[in-house]
């Protein structure tokens, strides 16, 4: 190990410039591009109470969406206003709904919610009617429940106080269509009973064993589980529904925001979908920064398996909870991903409206550049760790230790970085796909015969078509360029010269970025 690393002379010096190639105009304003990216990347305050109301109109619309996500993901939210701001960025209510139109849907999902939780439980209960449903750490063996308790005590309850009758009578047929399976609910229990007691104990919401929140939080998860069975319930997801009760206090509003949160990060939290995510986060870093990502190979740690919680929990573990809340919502507003207006129009100021090919890949998403920022904040004392170990050690020391703002500031830079990175990108295959064997460039040119104009087909060799609706086999020539067969002469005409002699200067100095 000592070899290679005094091979590869590690760390390099400072150097970004493989991150803006084969493109002369860049390389002649880096630090131009760079001081913009700085620019364009700040801190504001928490979007406040009077700022969220003047983006509802007289009904109680939000007027604009990008508006509001884009407050959100500069600041965050005040606490004073956080329940009824999360409603709208965690899908509750429809950003376009009336203050009429939500009373009405959130009596609905009071209702849905409870008649979902009423049905595991009476499937639960019709099978063990004995079972202690007031012991958040209770679960199924094969011959029965770990802990017992008279079957008088587990009466379930309809708990539709809150729900008008019509609503009520919606909810239960909701729920019956949802299938329910003892043995689902079996398996839900085993895992989430004993992860619900283990969920953030220092916190003043969670602390006692007896803690009727735990129960809460033992319930919601079932039911997730019972609402979206082709994920079911993956060791984390007490970890993130505990935020969203923190934030409502309220057992049905967390829930729904809750499967909201999940819907788009779902995948995820499967296998095939964390790898597909590590893969992701390697293939930026990559992009971004290709020495540290050298050095992480040659320390065997390239693999970042270490950024599986990262990921799968959204840094929640890296930091306290209240900040942990603020990033969370701060990435829940997808302001500014690669596929988003924002992200579009980061896209679009760097190509200056010319046309590319999109390069851009829509999988990284801000979170990855998120845990790239970490990296690179922290590049120079990666450098300095000797193996994996001493790797997977200073990651692991980093939690409490990050200062949110500033990493949020330089996922920024690197996103905006990456945007202009990936444009140049996409000239470089274009240039690279003109001048390759296989790429078919066509275009017309104008033969002067006398006073006849025929118009040829350039193509890499192959049939030419003229107007008059001949066709003639052309050889390539030198330069590959064919020859129509009407048209008279050995060496080609000046039209195709004058291609060949453009195509062979082609030159990004004609782009400004």
């Amino acid at each position: 190990m000592a070899t290679e690393y005094e091979v590869l002379s590690y760390p390099p010096p400072p150097d970004d410039s493989d991150l803006i190639p084969m493109c002369p105009v860049l390389l002649d304003n880096r630090a131009e591009i760079e001081q913009e990216a700085i620019s364009q990347s700040f801190r504001s305050p928490p979007l406040s109470k009077a700022n969220f109301d003047a983006m509802h109109d007289s009904e109680g619309r939000i007027v604009c969406d990008h508006a509001f996500r884009r407050a959100v993901f500069r600041g965050g939210i005040e606490e004073e206003i956080r329940q009824e701001a999360w409603r709208v960025l965690f899908g509750y209510f429809p950003s376009n709904t009336t203050a009429k139109e939500r009373e009405a849907l959130r009596t609905q999902k009071e209702c849905r919610y409870a008649a979902l939780k009423r049905r595991w439980r009476n499937v639960l209960l019709a099978k063990y009617p004995d079972f202690d449903l007031s012991r958040p750490d209770n679960y199924l063996f094969d011959t029965g429940p770990a802990y017992k308790c008279a079957p008088s005590a587990n009466v379930c309850q309809a708990a539709t106080s809150c729900c008008h009758s019509v609503a009520s009578m919606e909810a239960e047929i909701y729920a019956n269509r949802v299938p329910c399976h003892i043995e689902s609910v079996k398996e839900a229990l085993q895992y989430i009973s004993k992860d619900v007691p283990r969920t953030d104990r220092h916190y003043h919401l969670f602390k006692e064993d007896n803690n009727p929140n735990l129960l809460v939080l033992r319930d919601a998860l079932v039911t997730f589980t019972l609402l979206q069975p082709e994920v079911g319930y993956v060791q984390g997801m007490n970890d993130i529904f505990a935020r969203f009760f923190i934030v409502f206090q309220s057992e049905s509003t967390a829930f729904w925001c809750f499967v909201y949160y999940m819907t788009t990060v779902q995948r995820g939290f499967l296998a095939e979908g964390m790898l597909e995510r590590i893969k992701s986060l390697r293939m930026l870093l990559q992009c971004l920064d290709p020495d540290l990502t050298s050095y992480l190979y040659v320390c065997e740690v390239s693999e970042l398996i270490f950024c599986h919680k990262w990921l799968l929990l959204s840094f929640q573990r890296e930091f306290e909870i209240d900040d942990g809340i603020r990033l969370l919502e701060i990435l829940s507003s997808h302001h500014l991903e690669l596929d988003s207006f924002q992200g579009q129009r980061a896209r679009a100021q760097c190509s200056k409206n010319d046309s590319t090919l999109d390069l851009m890949s829509c999988e990284f998403g801000f979170d990855l550049f998120f845990a790239v920022a970490i990296f690179t904040l922290y590049r120079d004392k990666i450098f300095l760790c000797t193996d994996g170990s001493q790797v997977h050690q200073f990651i692991s020391r980093l939690s409490g230790q990050l200062q949110m703002d500033q990493v949020l500031m330089q996922a920024e830079r690197l996103f905006y970085r990456y945007c202009k990175k990936s444009v140049l990108d996409s000239f470089v295959l274009l240039a690279s796909l003109i001048k390759s064997e296989w790429f078919m460039w066509i275009d017309f040119i104008v033969c002067d015969i006398g006073a006849n104009f025929h118009h040829c087909l350039l193509s890499q060799g192959g049939t030419t078509h003229c107007a008059d609706g001949e066709a003639a086999y052309c050889s390539n020539r030198g330069a590959r360029w064919p020859k129509c067969g009407t048209c008279p002469g050995a060496s080609p005409g000046p039209y195709e010269s004058s291609i060949h002699n453009i195509l062979n200067g082609f030159s990004f100095r004609h782009f400004s970025f």
